[in-house]
């Protein structure tokens, strides 16, 4: 297996938008002097009155627009599928090819227009990046270290890691910019039943409570929130837990919700760096399940499939 990165540029700009839908703006300063010299041989009919203004049609999805994001994801899914790469009927946002004879397989992961694939065969990577091209303007990423979204990805002879580490310690420094203030701990979640009662039965902050413990823990509840939420998707599961337990606190946060985000964010101070790690040379057939040992990982400690004390999670869910 190998990973390699694509990138479509301007992806809304690919899409087109129906005649009854275009938005019409006025044109930017100089932008008529731009086209009269740009294209010298297109006659430009004059303005009737000294009030009236030259305006520009958007034929193009425009991003922040609502529809664009879902114009562009069903071209692409249209292109993908055009060229024999299978939609999975769990996650919208993997295709994946195998060929005739399943002895050739690419998994290709979309978040907007960055395309992160892993191919078993090189030519399958350049297929795709050929066909797309004939659609849309492309950049690529190889070799052996890589960065997509907020993720450092290394490549080496056995293995494959994926982690945040950096995304994590940006996070963890937003909230403890004085290391002398951080209090290690080896647990996500207290399970204690003094926390637990006062988790239950604190009332939910008033408006000027909560203004004070959001600067007492360093930012809104859902904020907070949310940033350890993406990091539990991505490479932390073993927040999901903790992280379920104070989803519950998101509309209506009390004081004891507030302090069960910033165990968290003490524990990711605890333990920044515990990457993914992936066998290199496994079938992506979905007959190999990759597993990743979240426990004491490091880099001479190469989890493949088999059986171990620790936990697992699964990586790739067999297609059908």
């Amino acid at each position: 297996m190998t990973l390699a990165i694509a990138d479509v540029k301007n992806a809304f700009q690919n899409t087109m938008i129906l005649v009854g839908e275009r938005a019409h703006v006025t044109m930017p300063p100089y932008y008529l002097q731009w086209f009269r010299h740009k294209y010298p041989n297109v006659k430009i009919t004059s303005l009737e009155a000294e009030a009236d203004k030259y305006c520009l049609q958007s034929m193009n999805a425009i991003q922040g627009t609502k529809p664009a994001g879902h114009q562009w994801n069903k071209i692409l899914t249209n292109v993908l599928q055009v060229h024999k790469y299978k939609q999975n009927h769990i996650d919208h946002a993997v295709f994946i090819y195998c060929s005739p004879d399943k002895t050739e397989t690419q998994i290709v992961c979309v978040s907007t227009d960055d395309f992160l694939c892993a191919f078993t065969h090189q030519h399958l990577f350049d297929d795709l990046c050929t066909s797309l091209r004939k659609y849309f303007e492309l950049t690529t990423k190889e070799g052996p270290k890589l960065s997509y979204l907020n993720l450092n990805i290394e490549q080496h002879s056995t293995y494959i890691s994926i982690d945040q580490t950096a995304h994590i310690q940006e996070i963890v420094n937003a909230r403890f910019p004085d290391s002398t203030d951080l209090h290690t701990t080896d647990t996500l979640f207290r399970t204690d039943s003094e926390f637990e009662k006062a988790l239950s039965e604190t009332l939910p902050a008033e408006p000027d409570e909560l203004i004070q413990l959001e600067k007492q823990y360093g930012g809104p509840y859902r904020t907070t929130l949310g940033q350890f939420q993406h990091v539990k998707e991505w490479t932390r599961p073993e927040l999901s837990y903790a992280i379920t337990r104070l989803g519950s606190f998101n509309i209506a946060p009390s004081e004891p919700a507030f302090q069960g985000l910033k165990r968290i964010a003490r524990f990711l101070a605890t333990h920044t760096e515990k990457p993914f790690f992936y066998p290199k040379n496994v079938l992506l057939d979905g007959t190999n399940t990759l597993r990743h040992q979240y426990d004491h990982a490091t880099h001479d400690e190469i989890t493949i499939p088999g059986k171990s004390e620790n936990n697992y999670y699964d990586f790739l869910p067999k297609t059908r």
